[in-house]
């Protein structure tokens, strides 16, 4: 790597580095905030409303009417109760470089002893003055429905579980092609999520490796739930037996030419073949044979 690379990785990371150090610096002072949201809640529980009327000093109202429902709502939410805990949640902030404005929004949860529970979001301008406010009550439902389904989310996982495990099992006793790859796909799950916050439905899917647990999130304004669908274990077990085999290996050498000490025993252990005289070979035979009492005999004389 030159000279020139390395400086000039070198100043990416330090640019980075600052930027960081930028962001970190413009965090808004979320310990004030939370004590708005605590001046609010105080407000509610002691049923003062002037408290609350001058918390939200700077905050454009439409009319008196819209300020009541809100009150009202406030005070439905938080019937009965005498304690709280507030939870910090998230916060963003927004610049406009046409004027040179900025806007932060920082979450806030506010839960009472009575199970009651509201999300706080509140705006704030560049002067760190109150600008909005929205309540969103989020207490959680309890009802037998919602037990039921959350045992019937527990026992599909334990489902999900064992089918993976069994399908797994399966896969490494047969001989198939391709079964690290196959192994792999039986792990993989679709989550299905529904949710529905107000009027708005959404419906969605992700993928996950592991499975998980399923899961049901219902409060007065909004639904969600979470269904993980073992779909590779599913795939897997529909096909498992159309895979074709994996494929024998068979030798590709050629094959190995006879010794001569093979073909020498082959030639011994066959017997000697016996050719049938030709005809002609026949006479001169027999005329061989007719001819040798004669020599003997002149020999004798």
């Amino acid at each position: 790597m030159t000279l020139k690379k390395t400086s000039l990785i070198l100043l990416l990371c330090l640019c980075a580095l600052l930027l960081f150090s930028a962001c970190q610096g413009a965090k808004p002072d979320l310990d004030q905030k939370q004590a708005d949201v605590a001046v609010l809640m105080d407000s509610v529980i002691a049923n003062d409303k002037n408290a609350a009327v001058a918390l939200m000093e700077h905050v454009p109202i439409a009319s008196q009417a819209q300020l009541d429902a809100f009150w009202n709502e406030l005070l439905r939410i938080y019937d009965g109760a005498s304690t709280y805990k507030i939870k910090f949640i998230s916060w963003n902030t927004t610049y406009s470089f046409t004027d040179q404005s900025s806007l932060t929004t920082v979450v806030y949860q506010a839960k009472a002893d009575t199970k009651a529970c509201a999300e706080f979001t509140l705006t704030y301008d560049g002067e760190d003055l109150l600008r909005g406010i929205n309540v969103t009550d989020v207490t959680e439902r309890s009802s037998p429905v919602i037990i039921i389904v959350r045992v019937l989310l527990i026992l599909g996982f334990a489902a999900s579980l064992a089918l993976c495990i069994w399908m797994t099992v399966d896969c490494v006793k047969r001989p198939i092609r391709f079964k690290v790859l196959w192994i792999i796909l039986i792990w993989v799950s679709v989550i299905l999520q529904v949710s529905m916050i107000g009027t708005s439905f959404r419906f969605n899917f992700s993928f996950t490796v592991i499975p998980t647990w399923g899961s049901l999130l219902a409060t007065v304004s909004s639904f969600l739930l979470r269904i993980p669908v073992p779909a590779g274990a599913l795939i897997y077990l529909s096909v498992r037996k159309k895979i074709k085999p994996k494929a024998s290996k068979q030798s590709t050498e050629a094959p190995a030419q006879p010794s001569v000490s093979d073909l020498e025993s082959t030639l011994i252990d066959q017997p000697e073949a016996t050719e049938t005289p030709a005809p002609a070979d026949e006479e001169a035979a027999s005329q061989e044979d007719a001819q040798e009492p004669k020599s003997d005999e002149q020999t004798e004389e």
